[in-house]
């Protein structure tokens, strides 16, 4: 279990407040093979002036693990509301702001969730060498329309030499705003040394 208060003062005061709690399960199956399944649930409650809002968020994991390769899947949904700036100031010079702050409020509370889900495969043919196969998707929505739809893949590969470890791989991320689209692409190449301080 967690939880969290923290209070954000400007000109505009808000009160922020969370909870959460976690519960995990694991059972073997056989001598190789482990399944690990695990739950969160987070409440979040804002307070704006006199008025009070909250957000739940629900998210669940899976994993089944075997010596040579694990396959882990999750799944987390949010819903409540959240804050945002009044897009009618965000034109407005700073010296003028302050006169229209009466006409127009300076956040506005707004109805939103989000989604995520990803899937990751690794890998252990060999000794020393491990592959990764990730996808990761993503969704949030604002006042009901989507708002921010996001997609990525990664291929990886890594071999250890004893305390350095070499990785290669690729990326591909897939963006889109609701105005706008984009996408990169880039491959990687690290090098890790591994040192012992204490």
């Amino acid at each position: 279990m967690h939880g969290s208060l923290q209070n954000v003062t400007g000109s505009t005061y808000v009160h922020d407040r969370s909870a959460g709690a976690n519960v995990a399960l694991s059972r073997s199956f056989g001598e190789r093979w482990r399944l690990r399944a695990s739950y969160d649930r987070d409440r979040d409650q804002y307070r704006l002036s006199s008025a009070q809002y909250s957000s739940v968020s629900n998210g669940i994991s899976v994993a089944v693990v075997h010596p040579l390769a694990e396959l882990t899947a999750s799944r987390n949904i949010r819903d409540g509301l959240t804050f945002q700036a009044d897009p009618r100031l965000q034109f407005v010079p700073p010296d003028q702001g302050g006169l229209l702050l009466g006409a127009f409020p300076g956040t506005l509370v707004v109805p939103t969730s989000a989604n995520w889900s990803s899937v990751a495969l690794s890998f252990h043919p060999v000794p020393k060498f491990t592959g990764r196969v990730g996808w990761l998707n993503s969704r949030q929505q604002l006042q009901g329309a989507v708002s921010n739809y996001y997609t990525e893949w990664e291929v990886s590969a890594g071999y250890k030499f004893r305390s350095i470890t070499v990785d290669a791989g690729y990326v591909a991320h897939d963006q889109n705003f609701a105005v706008d689209m984009f996408k990169r692409n880039r491959f990687f190449f690290r090098v890790v040394r591994e040192f012992t301080v204490f």
